[in-house]
């Protein structure tokens, strides 16, 4: 006699009509639900910001999964919204990193989510970009040292400016974006 644990035959879900060839009822008990509700019922919409419920990163923001793939919950909250947003990054505008209400976010690259710290002051270790062009525009009419101690900045931070390995996404004509 063959052990009916381990040969389970495919089942079909009478609610969405998914073949299933393992696995019981209750593991497919959140596809069995529609996707995007399933998201939804683990975030508190009772305030501007919706915060997710459900188990978060170190860092604040939420960990989700959606549709089997892990991410952060307001990436998955931006494709139950609008869809898939590929290679872009999902940001914040309330810079709330539990919330998901998709009025809250905005695509952009990676430079533009960096302009967007360093626009809103939010990353003490990025500096404001009206500095970082201080610095461009002092150098090579004055040492580094002098733009270092000018500045209140280290040398190794105006030598990287020069060097293009720090704020190179930031172009030298740009201020910052309105």
């Amino acid at each position: 006699m063959k052990n009916t644990a381990w040969t389970r035959e495919p089942w079909t879900c009478t609610s969405c009509q998914r073949v299933m060839n393992r696995g019981g009822k209750a593991a497919h008990l959140p596809w069995c639900m529609k996707a995007a509700d399933y998201f939804w019922s683990k975030v508190d919409r009772t305030g501007d910001c919706w915060l997710w419920k459900g188990t978060k990163y170190r860092a604040g923001y939420g960990h989700a999964v959606y549709l089997g793939r892990h991410m952060q919950a307001h990436r998955a909250a931006w494709i139950v919204a609008n869809g898939e947003p590929g290679e872009m990054r999902v940001c914040h505008r309330c810079d709330n990193p539990p919330c998901v209400n998709p009025a809250h976010l905005f695509l952009g690259t990676d430079a533009d989510n960096m302009m967007d710290k360093v626009k809103k002051h939010r990353d003490p270790r990025l500096l404001p970009a009206d500095k970082v062009q201080a610095v461009r525009e002092r150098l090579g009419k004055i040492s580094q040292l002098e733009i270092a101690k000018e500045l209140g900045l280290s040398t190794t931070v105006v030598s990287k400016i020069k060097l293009g390995k720090r704020y190179s996404w930031l172009s030298p004509t740009t201020q910052e974006k309105p």
